[in-house]
């Protein structure tokens, strides 16, 4: 057989093996990647801002047909302490999601919001198919306290009366719903 013949079964082999990325409108804030060499898929997730250090994300996926358990958990990206160490340079705190044993088409962001705030929705696909929600409620003094050397800078930074007023202000400034007080003590 000749090696046209095999360059055209391998590309037309690989071509059906691919994994589909859907289409989405929020691709500032929103966007598919892989880790482990091309083995897992991910969704990588960027706040509509830097400077937040209190965040509460929710995510909605739709799949065709009736596949369960294909979303994992929303966690800190790269990781917990790279992710700390981001959001303390002013850096976006990014989230991901790693998706599970996809064979041809990745979940779909149908919505994302941030802190109260949508950021993007999409339609979701029709029947039949799966809806999964995310959430995820985080902040950088949960995450920075896992780690001593994001933690001990961040703890001898509070002891300084201007970073402590600086804080207090972004606190101050984030959505909290309705009927919860933010009263810093000293």
């Amino acid at each position: 057989m000749s090696i046209v013949f095999w360059i055209c079964f391998y590309v037309s082999l690989f071509s059906v093996l691919a994994v589909r990325f859907p289409n989405h409108n929020c691709d500032n804030y929103f966007t598919y990647d892989v880790m482990n060499g091309g083995k897992t898929y991910i969704g990588i997730f960027t706040p509509n801002n830097t400077g937040m250090i209190a965040f509460f994300w929710k995510a909605i996926f739709s799949s065709r047909g009736a596949y369960m358990d294909q979303v994992d958990f929303l966690n800190p990206y790269p990781s917990n302490e790279e992710w700390a160490v981001n959001v303390r340079s002013g850096k976006p705190a990014k989230m991901f999601v790693k998706f599970i044993d996809i064979e041809d088409e990745l979940p779909m962001l149908t919505s994302l919001i941030l802190n109260d705030v949508t950021l993007c929705v999409n339609p979701t696909y029709s029947p039949p198919s799966t809806t999964v929600i995310l959430s995820r409620n985080e902040s950088f003094f949960r995450i920075s306290s896992l780690y001593n050397n994001v933690g001990k800078t961040l703890y001898t930074k509070i002891s300084d009366r201007n970073y402590f007023a600086n804080l207090t202000k972004k606190l101050s400034q984030i959505t909290r719903p309705s009927g919860v007080e933010f009263k810093p003590r000293y």
